[in-house]
């Protein structure tokens, strides 16, 4: 694993205090207590239904909490409203889903490019962007190709390049190599611990792999809602 680099309270990107979420009586996280720093990688690991999905939403703002506090560069997640939370959304945090999520009637360069047009990003600096992403993440010549002509390890290079494509300061990554061979999984968490690298993009990731920790500062266990390792500033 990387080593952890030293951080202190001015460089805590996010942070949630006794978080919990539950549907109707059925309890999914309880008082979570979590805090990442910028340029942090962690790994959520559990059995299915520990929560792990479920933290990763409400880290996200893409599920609302039901109790606690939680804070993005300082902003009060918990108590935005919907559009303040979507256009953090679209500005600080990326995600990175295990099936890939691309739009079908995109194709590369334009799902790549739709954060940026979102984000208000002109023409030429947009066409740039996209890209530089798209040598990067080794599909140069692949800008025009639709997602149903691609693979599974194309499709997900181009649904890390649309995540990153705005420099976010958060990735989230539910399961990214679960739906892939283990020679491209490895090939794809190069590319998300190189980017991440480049951009000092934290990193939460979803994983049922040991082995995709590698790229992770910390490795957290979450059981029955709960955070097994209580979670500290690095």
């Amino acid at each position: 694993m990387p080593e952890p680099t030293p951080s202190n309270r001015s460089s805590i990107l996010l942070e949630a205090s006794c978080l919990s979420k539950h549907y109707g009586s059925q309890r999914v996280l309880e008082a979570v207590d979590l805090k990442l720093a910028k340029g942090d990688r962690v790994a959520l690991m559990g059995p299915s239904g520990a929560g792990k999905s479920t933290l990763l939403n409400c880290l996200g703002g893409i599920e609302t909490i039901d109790a606690g506090k939680l804070f993005f560069e300082g902003q009060p997640l918990h108590a935005m409203n919907e559009d303040a939370i979507a256009q953090l959304r679209r500005q600080r945090i990326g995600t990175v889903f295990q099936f890939f999520h691309l739009l079908p009637t995109l194709n590369a360069a334009e799902n790549i490019a739709l954060p940026l047009r979102l984000n208000g990003i002109g023409p030429a600096e947009c066409r740039e962007r996209v890209q530089s992403l798209l040598r990067e993440v080794g599909l140069g010549e692949r800008a025009n190709s639709f997602p149903e002509t691609l693979s599974g390890g194309e499709m997900q290079r181009v649904a890390i390049a649309r995540a990153l494509a705005a420099e976010p300061a958060l990735l989230l990554a539910d399961e990214p190599t679960g739906n892939l061979d283990s020679k491209t999984g490895e090939s794809i968490l190069d590319l998300i611990e190189r980017l991440c690298d480049r951009q000092r993009t934290a990193l939460v990731m979803v994983t049922h792999a040991e082995s995709s920790t590698r790229i992770c500062h910390r490795v957290i266990h979450l059981h029955d809602g709960r955070v097994m390792n209580k979670m500290t500033a690095l």
